[in-house]
């Protein structure tokens, strides 16, 4: 009898090893617990660790992840504190003057002192961003044109000429974008709506809107990249706030150059975010390329085999 009630318990545990493999399959990413652990101000809901860990998969799966980003900022999170941490790396932002946050939508900066810093300097801690491989991402929930002079991201010396910063629309419909040198390049854009990226890959300087070249620009021969924290809503200008402008900042990302693919497949990962939460400002309606795997029902039922699990008895 006791040699029969062991073969039931033997087949129950190989089809409970089965059964919590799948289980395993549905669990978070690990960035994902990572990032869950360190929102201790306000930590996430179901639906938000949904929206996390299918942005996070989507990014890892595309090749989008730590291999060409060093930091990513989503300040379209739920709280105002979270929505400053580095998803990648520990540079976490933090607020210049206070710019409005808006949950979902992110930060507001005002064209004169609000704005964001990001703590990220370039050099010293950038794993791929490089002299010559270079890039700036950031995503407007806004159309403004700014003035000429102002720019929307970056770092830089006046006194040394080298500069690491992006406009990505002035009055004139001209953007600007130059990466550690003082050579500008010039394109056009009809809004400032989207997610912009600025690179440089080797001597030249591109942009990309919302996942299309807007500007693949002429040879500029870099320089010096400035080792300095990166602004959002103006430029640090050895320390200081520089030619603000006045954008609401729901994303940024800094690292290295992206291939004509990854341009597209970034814009695909960041608008499924903001549409998640129907803050998204491009038309049309993004999903997820590679939703969350974790389910509560996955969850539940590995609980409750766990708990059912029949005890072995000697003879």
């Amino acid at each position: 009898m006791n040699l029969f009630r062991n073969l039931i318990w033997l087949f129950f545990a190989v089809g409970l090893f089965a059964s919590w493999q799948l289980c395993r399959a549905g669990d978070y990413q690990a960035e994902s617990v990572v990032l869950f652990a360190r929102m201790t101000t306000a930590p996430p809901d179901a639906d938000t660790k949904y929206a996390i860990d299918s942005e996070i998969r989507s990014l890892k799966k595309l090749g989008l992840w730590d291999t060409v980003f060093d930091a990513m900022w989503f300040f379209s999170g739920h709280d105002q504190t979270e929505s400053k941490l580095d998803w990648i790396g520990t540079s976490d932002a933090t607020e210049l003057s206070t710019p409005t946050w808006t949950i979902h939508q992110g930060f507001l900066s005002n064209g004169a002192l609000k704005a964001i810093n990001t703590n990220f300097q370039l050099v010293t801690d950038a794993t791929n961003y490089a002299l010559t491989d270079a890039s700036f991402a950031v995503y407007s929930r806004t159309d403004v044109g700014e003035a000429i002079g102002d720019y929307d991201m970056g770092c830089g010396t006046v006194g040394g000429g080298y500069f690491a910063r992006i406009l990505i629309r002035r009055s004139d419909n001209l953007t600007l974008l130059n990466f550690n040198n003082n050579n500008a390049e010039l394109g056009n854009t009809a809004n400032s709506l989207g997610l912009f990226v600025g690179e440089r890959n080797g001597a030249v300087q591109n942009l990309y809107k919302n996942g299309v070249a807007i500007d693949l620009g002429l040879s500029r021969v870099a320089t010096t990249v400035p080792d300095l924290n990166v602004y959002i809503g103006g430029w640090n200008s050895s320390g200081t706030l520089a030619n603000p402008t006045a954008r609401e900042w729901a994303f940024a990302g800094i690292g290295k150059h992206l291939t004509t693919q990854q341009h597209a497949d970034l814009f695909t990962c960041i608008e499924a975010w903001m549409d998640y939460w129907g803050t998204g400002v491009v038309a049309g309606t993004t999903e997820f390329p590679y939703p969350s795997l974790f389910s509560e029902e996955t969850e539940v039922k590995r609980t409750f085999e766990l708990k059912h699990l029949p005890k072995l008895k000697s003879n």
